[in-house]
């Protein structure tokens, strides 16, 4: 963790689809834009989405925090758009995503969904999610 050193691989360049291991850097993403107690309002379409679900209620305020848990703990692709769009839109999210895995050096990483929901050109490699979670971990409000 403090090296970065890669100990052992196995075709760490390969690329696959990166499913939902891509919410931790959306996850990463959003912790430092979103504040942890704002509360974000569900709308429908936060919910009509296909995948893994945590269950959240359209017209129902949710924390930050909540969402989060939801997003990383029950791989909650509706908590992923509910915090995409509190971030201004998918759009901007998914900007901010690719930017903050080309500072990392994650260049094999292109975010094309918040949720990690397999989309057309959208490729991550081990190593490239490896860098995005040790980025992650490293931060106390991720870890919490």
């Amino acid at each position: 963790m403090d090296t970065g050193q890669l100990l052992a691989a196995r075709a760490p360049h390969a690329p696959h689809r990166p499913a939902s291991t891509l919410k931790t850097l959306t996850a990463l993403t959003l912790i430092p834009r979103i504040d942890a107690n704002a509360k974000i309002m569900v709308q429908p379409e936060d919910v009509r989405v296909d995948g893994t679900r945590v269950g959240i209620l359209p017209g129902t305020a949710y924390s930050v925090r909540t969402l989060l848990q939801g997003l990383l703990l029950a791989s909650g692709n509706d908590a992923a758009y509910a915090l995409a769009r509190a971030n201004k839109s998918a759009a901007v999210t998914l900007d901010e995503m690719n930017a903050t895995a080309a500072k990392l050096g994650a260049f094999a990483t292109i975010a094309k969904d918040p949720s990690g929901l397999a989309k057309v050109g959208e490729p991550s490699t081990s190593y490239a999610r490896g860098l995005i979670g040790r980025a992650a971990i490293k931060r106390p409000d991720f870890r919490r």
